[in-house]
């Protein structure tokens, strides 16, 4: 049985992304791209479990293996690889439509390997629940990710957020709880996000993070609330990726120092490098992570853990 620190659960994605500049371009995309890469840059041993399509070059997986990514694990299908077009308007808010999907991933495809930590974050329902169901059952930390569990799609492949009525008997199988603030309303039916930490931590979560797009992110630990700001990058330039990227910096992190809050800004330091990228440049500027770091822990605020209001 291989060994490894992270494995990264969900689908590598083709990417057509059009920017408020009118800027366009395709790129590989999903978890196991942008939260698979940031985690080896941070010297994580790193698996990926996926599926892709007959139209994916094989070439394009060079980019991981460089990188020592393990890509065993990755299925090829008969159908077309997923893919996503993603526009972002002049806020940074972004319509999501998706173009294609590839197949699910199912259990017998995600065992024979032993894994410190995992990221499970689908990205348009590819891990179907009896899936969710056998990592729910493994040894290991786990970090849920809940966006592709609550995304439904329209006729035209436009995304909206609803809420995912079985998800809720697993929440408490996981360490940690990532979603952004619209997925916490509308996917777990909270509006506040201190009474959703402490519904999920009588379940057994450890940690919540709640993202706020550009603004940062929250950050419920034990009896505490911690907001991180954004790292003040000097323009955003694509903000895809920003998520995973923060939910592997975390990871990382917290699997090699055990220091949770220290964790909480490496991953906030990775998102805003890939915040001031395209498509994988950010794996240029790691040489800046720390002074980030440093920052962010910096200006974090620490509450006690109260009710928003």
């Amino acid at each position: 049985m291989v060994n490894f620190e992270l494995t990264v659960i969900g689908h590598i994605s083709i990417d057509h992304i059009s920017l408020p500049s009118g800027n366009r371009y395709i790129s590989i995309g999903g978890s196991p791209t942008y939260a698979g890469l940031t985690a080896s840059i941070l010297d994580s041993k790193v698996q990926v479990i996926s599926k892709i399509g007959f139209d994916f070059e094989e070439t394009i997986l060079k980019c991981f293996k460089k990188y020592q990514i393990d890509v065993s694990n990755v299925k090829v299908s008969s159908n077309p690889t997923t893919s996503f077009e993603l526009k972002y308007l002049k806020d940074w808010s972004r319509i999501l439509r998706l173009l294609s999907r590839c197949d699910g991933i199912y259990p017998p495809e995600c065992q024979h390997f032993n894994s410190k930590g995992y990221l499970i974050s689908p990205i348009c329902s590819e891990i179907p629940l009896e899936t969710l169901k056998f990592f729910a059952d493994i040894d290991g930390f786990k970090v849920l990710d809940i966006q592709g569990f609550v995304r439904s799609f329209d006729k035209n492949g436009y995304v909206k957020i609803v809420r995912n009525c079985f998800l809720h008997k697993f929440l408490g199988h996981f360490n940690v709880i990532k979603c952004s603030l619209k997925e916490l309303k509308y996917g777990l039916g909270f509006k506040d996000p201190c009474l959703c930490f402490k519904s999920l931590r009588d379940l057994g979560v450890k940690i919540l993070i709640v993202t706020l797009g550009s603004r940062g992110f929250y950050a419920f630990f034990e009896e505490e609330c911690w907001f991180f700001p954004s790292y003040p990058i000097s323009r955003i330039v694509d903000p895809t990726g920003c998520g995973d990227a923060l939910n592997a910096g975390f990871l990382a992190s917290i699997l090699s120092s055990n220091d949770v809050v220290t964790a909480f800004a490496v991953g906030g330091a990775c998102a805003s490098l890939v915040a001031e990228s395209s498509g994988l440049n950010f794996l240029e500027h790691f040489n800046d992570l720390d002074r980030r770091v440093d920052w962010l822990l910096k200006n974090s605020v620490k509450t006690r853990l109260i009710c928003f209001g």
